[in-house]
């Protein structure tokens, strides 16, 4: 086929494509016109602002939810006029009801539920077209991958055309284009002519894919590279838990993000192997065992997340990856157990699950915020600050009762939440934890580290004028840039690994400083106990000065942090920032 003929045909399918989802196509055309009226009237209101983007998601949200409503229509309503226009009524509703109820706040659950909602509508167009015709699943998905990544490189090539086109016109006549209509360009290409080529490629629901086969190329992909990949990755975490039984410790949490997504990545394995198991001795052999092997890899990573929900509770986070986890081990039972598959019920499952976990009483939100309840009641019980559901206020609060508490107490005040706490006022703020509990609210910030074994030092920034006259260079250092700073004809490098400090000029050695040594100087002049994150230091605090044979220097931290993870007398330096004068005689 020449090349006009291929154009031809190919705009023609798009000219077919929007008569067989005008809607989808409407849709995507109201979502570009709105995103460039909200470019174009930024400078708005916060709380117009807030509703331009509440409709532009409605709208966004709109693009595959009436995809889904017009495959819907092909599959149980293809001749009824009347039900096809009730279905796009009733998604209709479902958007204002999910704009009224659903958008009211833009929090961080609001945008978590919102994509698995989006999510939840995209695996929905890979099964609704096939719930009446099941056989042969796994090519319609190959089909629908196929018309997603020709939509992707079409859609690519024409935007980063245009643009070379724009940027060259842009500099060679000097029009000063304003980068603007470069976003422009993006929204009409990946949402007008992207949808509606996507659309073009979509097979009829009436696809029965007989002449279908998978490629040789993914064959070999399949069977001799991925499938010997999974069982190496197999064999490794047999190795690890072999070594948790011996040594029984139990596994880290790393082990939950490594098992969990190396299993779903193989049911979708499984899932393409499927059609080849009968002729492949390979792939029907690793579809028979890998789902029985990976079992107990399964149950070793819930007993990983035990140990970090049974100290720390629930949070979003650990539900969904224990969701996904038990959907998972679903899936695995029913490859094991199936011999005809029917692959459906993998995107309809999956689907389900994210609705669950995104909405109703079951929802990840719901089901954190009754876990965070239960384990703050249950650190003020256990530290008398509850009892027979009354508060009680303490003098004497030691630094770890007050770390975990208001630990636990940060989970709902950075979720927005702090009206969800149960054993407190509908009021609390947590400036009042000190009225209510007898301490001041101070979480732990420093990722895993306990602090009582790290320490932080910063450099008041309103002292940072600094009389540089008596001195010839200045310099900026840290501890985490071991690059050389050329000064004059010397050279000034702060090696890392052993926290030297070295002037050298011609390979000689003019001055060198150990600075844990010097870090640590201004620890013991600073330390204080229960005050282990010191701020705003007085800039004699933070200064060491040094002078040698010709050399005066003057170093300024501005930060310091220190580690002190066996207890010792003196911590480890973690990171530094400073700034040194030189002075050459």
């Amino acid at each position: 086929m020449k090349f006009r003929e291929k154009i031809s045909s190919t705009l023609y399918s798009m000219k077919n494509s929007i008569k067989r989802f005008p809607v989808t196509v409407f849709v995507s055309i109201i979502f570009v016109i709105v995103q460039i009226y909200i470019n174009e009237h930024t400078y708005q209101p916060d709380l117009m602002r807030e509703t331009y983007n509440r409709i532009s998601m409605i709208i966004g949200m709109a693009i595959p939810l009436s995809l889904c409503l017009g495959f819907i229509s092909e599959v149980f309503f293809n001749k009824d006029k009347v039900k096809q226009t009730l279905s796009y009524i009733i998604g209709l509703i479902i958007l204002v009801l999910y704009y009224i109820f659903f958008l009211k706040d833009f929090t961080d659950w609001s945008y978590i539920r919102y994509t698995g909602t989006i999510i939840s509508l995209i695996l929905a167009l890979f099964y609704i077209p096939r719930l009446k015709r099941k056989e042969n699943f796994e090519f319609h998905v190959l089909s629908l991958n196929n018309s997603i990544a020709i939509t992707f490189i079409y859609s690519a090539v024409l935007y980063l055309g245009i643009i070379a086109i724009l940027f060259t016109i842009d500099r060679l006549f000097d029009i000063k284009i304003d980068g603007k209509y470069y976003y422009y360009t993006f929204l009409i290409i990946t949402f007008i002519f992207g949808v509606s080529l996507f659309i073009s490629k979509l097979d009829s629901y009436e696809e029965d894919y007989l002449e279908y086969d998978l490629s040789s190329a993914l064959k070999i992909l399949l069977i001799y590279i991925i499938i010997p990949l999974i069982s190496i990755y197999t064999l490794i975490l047999y190795i690890y838990f072999a070594q948790i039984v011996l040594t029984r410790q139990w596994p880290r949490g790393l082990v939950s993000n490594l098992v969990l997504w190396y299993s779903t990545l193989s049911v979708f394995i499984i899932f393409l192997i499927t059609p080849i198991l009968e002729e492949n001795k390979i792939a029907k052999t690793f579809k028979l065992l890998f789902p029985k092997l990976v079992l107990p890899i399964l149950l070793m990573m819930f007993v990983s997340m035990y140990q970090r929900v049974n100290q720390y509770g629930i949070t979003e986070n650990r539900y969904f990856i224990i969701v996904l986890g038990l959907w998972v081990t679903l899936i695995m039972i029913y490859f094991s157990l199936i011999k005809q598959l029917r692959n459906i019920i993998i995107p309809i499952t999956l689907s389900l699950i994210i609705l669950i976990s995104v909405y109703g009483p079951l929802s990840a939100y719901k089901i954190s915020i009754i876990s965070q309840n239960n384990r703050l009641n249950s650190l003020l019980t256990n530290n008398g600050f509850l009892l027979d559901g009354s508060l009680i206020k303490k003098d004497n609060v030691s630094k770890q009762e007050q770390r975990e508490i208001s630990n636990a107490i940060e989970y709902f005040n950075n979720k927005n939440a702090l009206e969800y706490i149960k054993v407190f006022p509908n009021d609390f703020k947590t400036i009042d934890t000190d009225r209510i509990l007898g301490f001041t609210f101070k979480p732990q910030i420093y990722g895993n580290y306990e602090d009582d074994n790290y320490f932080n030092y910063y450099l008041d920034q309103m002292e940072i004028a600094l009389d540089v006259s008596d001195y010839d260079y200045y310099a900026k250092v840290s501890s985490w840039s071991n690059e050389p700073i050329k000064i004059g004809d010397m050279e000034l490098l702060y090696e890392g690994k052993e926290d030297l400090l070295k002037l050298s000029k011609e390979g000689i050695t003019l001055f060198e400083e150990d600075m844990e040594l010097i870090a640590l100087s201004i620890h013991n002049k600073l330390n204080d106990i229960g005050e282990n994150n010191k701020e705003g230091n007085k800039l004699e605090d933070m200064i060491i000065e040094k002078a040698y044979n010709n050399i005066k220097i003057k170093i300024i931290f501005n930060s310091i942090s220190f580690i002190n993870s066996n207890n010792e007398d003196n911590p480890s330096i973690d990171g530094t920032e400073f700034i040194i004068l030189i002075d050459i005689k």
